[in-house]
């Protein structure tokens, strides 16, 4: 639930990206920078807040970031200019990090044959909220601007918080003598990890933040019909991250990953030639593999280190996740504005995963 209202924070933005950037001015080259700003705070944020969470408890730090995290979005609502808007996206990126990670710590104390999914299901309520954000906030922009649809939709979301921290409320949370990232340093598999955290949220955010207009700008469709596809990606997220945490434990952590790896690099270098009519079937494709690693890396962190370790290790893992989502928005826009669409975009993001195959067997070593 707490990511659920995380996400449609995150959310919100996507649909209300192009209204924004007409607002205040701004090129594309430049409309990646709201996501970089955002991810720029949460990339900072990450180690500490899943240090802080296991010493003072997961519950007071979750709470906590959605409350003051609510309170930014309603002064972000203010803002007038390009650079307002860029620092208090950097901000909210830095509370973000109470939420994320401190919420995935509950799923490593599930019994490791069930850890993906518990992890996926976990994970998967951003997704849930970051579709539901997008349309919402789209929605009630209509007649009122991006500032009204951030307002309502802050305001929609921030009234089931309570039910989030009674959710969150630990009945029993046994806190490791030694939390300190010291056991994962010299383990080649953890930098691979990293590695893959860094494309596979930078793939994510990049098309999660530019898809609306992606699908506008080929496509021809309306804003509300682009909105509405964007949460169709977000859907096929919600499955991934659910059953496929539920298959990857079937069938294997580093096995999946190499799947899903290979998959992903085709399904993004055939992106720039599908016609409209395949678009929806592509972009679920798309949704499902783009978030299919996320249950296998945070299990393998817990599969190999024990929980409090693991709980900072994901911190780590999560602060390069952030690096690649502050990146790769920026890079999409960059390469939309030199090339005039979005194909160099997409072939780069196949060649990013498909560099990480090489290197799946690392998984297997302890």
């Amino acid at each position: 639930m707490a990511n659920v209202i995380f996400g449609a924070y995150v959310g919100s933005f996507s649909s209300l990206l192009p209204a924004i950037m007409n607002d205040v001015n701004v090129p594309y080259s430049e409309g990646g920078l709201i996501g970089s700003a955002f991810f720029a705070g949460y990339l900072i944020s990450q180690v500490p807040f899943a240090m802080m969470a296991e010493r003072l408890g997961r519950w007071k730090v979750i709470s906590s970031g959605l409350v003051f995290y609510t309170l930014t979005h309603l002064v972000f609502a203010t803002s007038s200019t390009w650079t307002e808007i860029l620092f208090y996206r950097f901000i909210q990126g830095f509370i973000g990090g109470a939420v994320f990670i401190p919420s995935l710590q509950l799923a490593f104390t599930v019994e490791e044959k069930r850890r993906s999914f518990a992890t996926g299901f976990v994970a998967c309520g951003f997704n849930i909220g970051t579709g539901m954000g997008a349309v919402y906030s789209f929605n009630a922009s209509v007649n009122g601007g991006w500032q009204t649809g951030l307002i309502y939709s802050t305001m929609a979301f921030a009234t089931i918080i309570p039910v989030a921290s009674l959710l969150t409320f630990p009945t029993h949370q046994r806190r490791p003598q030694n939390s300190r990232p010291s056991s994962f340093h010299r383990d080649t598999a953890f930098y691979f990890l990293n590695l893959l955290h860094f494309v596979r949220l930078g793939v994510i955010i990049a098309v999660t933040t530019w898809m609306p207009t992606a699908l506008a700008e080929v496509y021809g469709m309306t804003g509300g019909l682009a909105a509405s596809y964007a949460f169709v990606l977000q859907l096929a997220g919600i499955a991934s991250l659910t059953l496929g945490g539920y298959i990857t434990d079937l069938l294997g952590k580093s096995k999946m990953l190499a799947l899903n790896i290979a998959a992903l690099a085709g399904i993004l270098a055939t992106a720039p030639s599908i016609p409209g009519w395949l678009a929806p079937i592509h972009m679920t494709a798309l949704g499902f593999l783009v978030y299919l690693p996320t249950p296998a890396a945070f299990a393998i962190l817990r599969d190999r280190y024990p929980e409090g370790v693991a709980g900072v290790a994901a911190g780590y893992l999560n602060t390069s996740a952030a690096a690649g989502a502050i990146a790769m928005p920026h890079i999409f826009g960059v390469l939309l504005e030199a090339f005039g669409g979005f194909a160099a975009s997409f072939y780069t993001a196949a060649a990013f995963y498909t560099l990480l195959l090489p290197f799946i067997p690392l998984l297997s070593k302890k």
